[in-house]
């Protein structure tokens, strides 16, 4: 599913939640920002894939650009299948939350995609110990949005 960068996430939703913002949602038919994503962005982008996805799938979604199924990230002695979640991280002041394809990782490592500065600061500002839940934000923002 392609969303562009920085515009209400409506992964399948009715309508959008205007409080998250897509990053990542890539397709081979439409450009992207490449470049050098920093080392410790990935990094910790990778520790919150393990430990905090958000809408867990049953299926995969395979990589739009490079058509590869069953992508697998190794963390940490722990394999994590690439496609089936999403990660969500809010910004630094909470008024806003960024919600990513869990394939975000392959899209760095594999495609250079280099995901907008906004995304990159909210990761390096997000405390990994925090208690903010992503899953639960998203369950929050489905119950007042649509009952």
């Amino acid at each position: 599913m392609y969303m562009p960068d920085l515009t209400p996430y409506s992964c399948d939703l009715p309508k959008p939640f205007p409080s998250v913002l897509a990053v990542g949602w890539l397709t081979k038919v439409k450009q992207f920002q490449t470049g050098k994503c920093p080392e410790d962005v990935l990094e910790k982008l990778n520790g919150l894939i393990l430990r905090k996805p958000v809408n867990q799938m049953r299926g995969t979604h395979r990589c739009d650009i490079c058509w590869q199924d069953e992508i697998r990230l190794n963390i940490s002695r722990h394999t994590v299948l690439l496609g089936a979640a999403e990660v969500w991280v809010p910004d630094g002041s909470r008024r806003v939350t960024f919600a990513a394809p869990n394939l975000i990782v392959h899209y760095i490592t594999q495609h250079a995609y280099l995901p907008p500065e906004p995304f990159i600061e909210a990761i390096r500002a997000f405390v990994e110990e925090s208690t903010w839940d992503g899953q639960l934000y998203y369950e929050k923002l489905s119950r007042e949005a649509y009952g």
